[in-house]
């Protein structure tokens, strides 16, 4: 039983540092809760795979007044778990007091650092977020999902080599993530390289099957590639798997052109 909360605790953790759902964080462990408030841990586990974010804070913050870390140093990944939460929350700032609490403890935990990075990433500080990404990187070569949250950054910053070679680097380690191919299409497009792009995204699609974004994208190197019928196939089919009234109101933009002589 304690053994497979470690385990649930580990990809728990994993999960609140990405920015998409992946992790090859390998060998890090963590001390073990007292088993008596194993309950509170599995219910924020649950909130939040159920995306109730405020419940499971509320988990999270009962935990962390029985193990604050002034007194239980060890625990200092429970404070990892609330940063996370409010991640999720758009709550940035108390993100990152969270976070620099658990790296107060150990500062030289990557998955602490690479925490501290997504939220640099989502305050716009992105060379601060590539910064942590290295660092991070630097301490656990394993974490290759660093790679891909740094060409991220790259892309926010418009240095497209850099993060084509993040991306590339990502895809050489492992070569069944379907966003770092999406990714690594989109920086195609940026450097004007239209059939590599159109061959990233479709591996893309065949990785993940079908979706409003992936297709979408596809659409647009189609029309690069002045294939408008291919272009329109696939605009008219992501605008049925399309959720919100924005995205819809962009793809049907793109059909337009497509129908345009």
């Amino acid at each position: 039983m304690i053994l497979k909360k470690k385990f649930i605790l580990l990809f728990f953790l994993y999960s609140l540092c990405l920015f998409s759902s992946f992790s090859q964080v390998q060998g890090i462990t963590r001390p073990k809760l007292m088993e008596e408030d194993g309950h509170l841990f599995d219910k924020m586990v649950d909130a939040y795979n159920q995306k109730d974010f405020d419940k499971s804070l509320g988990f999270a913050s009962q935990l962390i007044s029985k193990y604050p870390v002034s007194e239980k140093p060890d625990y200092y990944y429970l404070y990892l778990s609330r940063g996370g939460i409010y991640i999720k929350l758009g709550r940035y700032a108390e993100a990152l007091k969270d976070i620099e609490t658990a790296l107060g403890v150990n500062p030289n935990d990557p998955i602490s650092i690479e925490l501290r990075g997504s939220v640099y990433f989502r305050t716009g500080r992105y060379s601060d977020s590539i910064a942590e990404d290295t660092r991070a990187l630097s301490l656990a070569p394993q974490k290759i999902e660093c790679y891909n949250s740094r060409g991220e950054a790259y892309c926010k910053l418009g240095k497209y080599e850099e993060a084509l070679a993040d991306f590339t680097e990502f895809i050489k380690r492992n070569d069944t993530y379907a966003l770092v191919y999406k990714n690594r299409g989109w920086v195609y497009i940026q450097l004007g390289e239209y059939d590599k792009a159109l061959k990233d995204i479709s591996k893309a699609i065949q990785l993940d099957g079908d979706s409003s974004e992936y297709l979408k994208s596809r659409g647009v190197v189609y029309l690069y590639l002045k294939q408008k019928k291919e272009a329109l196939a696939d605009f008219e089919k992501a605008l049925e798997l399309a959720e919100s009234d924005s995205e819809k109101q962009e793809i049907f933009n793109y059909i337009q052109i497509c129908k345009k002589k």
